[in-house]
């Protein structure tokens, strides 16, 4: 036996005390595609759950599907939505879109990358508009598992920078406002006698010790400084001392791939290794404050350190 959903339409609207089949035609109509938003619109504050390909969202003719496919994971994660200001676009992988900082002028989007060429350089492009420091020396290496690498050494000397040291001159980089993204990937050679600082500072000199954000001093930051056992996020609004926030990662010589996203409208988004290490809220350098990038070792004692680097990118929204 096959029961269909039936609408009968007899007009009975039932009272306070008994269904009608006003009642059951709702459910019915709701379940077999009439519109009943001008007579009761659904809010669902359940938990719902739609099957693998379950899900689909018609043409506007309702004669094809977007069928969403789902793939076998083995826990539960979210998929979250941006803080949007205006209507948007998803971004497909295989569609033919425009999207910001790949397919419009750099005076829409602008970006910066310090890429090693393997002529014991780096090319700086863009908005990345430093120096690579390394008393030592600048040497490329090729890593078996990185690839093309720079490796950039102090010499036995304390209070040294060696990687990417932001100009001392100009106005920075970009501001919070103009939602700055910044990504790297980077090792130091040994932790001992050493400090490792990647991010935004207000201040045009990245000092060299274990306070890389005073009290009266702006940024955001991710590394170790002598002191720490672990890689840790360090933040500051220029308001008192600076937040500091270990990760469960201890600091080691291997590479790590740090990202910091500073989102205008909201929070500033710090990751390592491609988890999420902490999403800040509060204590965030002001959407107006100047800033400038560094993504350097420092040396604390008479040793030599080497700071080693695969790439160095970024980007603004303008």
């Amino acid at each position: 036996m096959v029961t269909t959903r039936r609408i009968l339409g007899i007009g009975d609207a039932g009272d306070s005390t008994h269904f009608g089949t006003d009642d059951v035609d709702f459910i019915n109509q709701l379940l077999t595609g009439t519109d009943q938003s001008t007579t009761a619109s659904v809010d669902l504050a359940t938990n719902t759950k739609f099957r693998n390909t379950r899900c689909r969202h018609a043409n506007p003719g309702n004669t094809f599907n977007y069928i969403v496919n789902t793939a076998a994971i083995t826990a539960d994660r979210n998929v979250s939505y941006p803080l949007l200001t205006a209507d948007d676009t998803y971004l497909f992988q295989n569609a033919s879109q425009n999207a910001l900082a790949f397919d419009n002028f750099p005076s829409v989007s602008r970006e910066g990358t310090v890429e090693p060429n393997g002529n014991n350089t780096a090319i700086v492009t863009g908005i990345l508009a430093g120096t690579i420091a390394g008393a030592g020396s600048i040497t490329s290496v090729y890593d078996t598992v990185e690839g093309m690498t720079l490796a950039c050494a102090t010499t036995a000397t304390a209070n040294l920078n060696a990687g990417y040291v932001a100009p001392s001159g100009g106005i920075g980089m970009g501001r919070r406002l103009t939602n700055l993204r910044m990504k790297s990937r980077n090792k130091i050679d040994s932790t001992a006698s050493a400090r490792l600082y990647m991010g935004f500072t207000s201040l045009a000199t990245l000092p060299i010790n274990d306070i890389p954000l005073a009290n009266a001093d702006s940024g955001v930051m991710i590394g170790f400084r002598s002191t720490d056992a672990n890689y840790s996020v360090l933040n500051n609004d220029g308001t008192g001392p600076v937040v500091v926030t270990a990760t469960s990662t201890p600091k080691d010589g291997n590479f790590h791939t740090m990202e910091i996203k500073m989102l205008a409208g909201g929070n500033v988004i710090v990751s390592l290794d491609n988890t999420v290490v902490a999403t800040l809220s509060t204590r965030l350098p002001a959407t107006t404050t100047n800033l400038y990038f560094n993504c350097l070792a420092q040396t604390t004692s008479g040793t030599a350190r080497t700071f080693t680097f695969r790439y160095i990118e970024g980007e603004a929204d303008r």
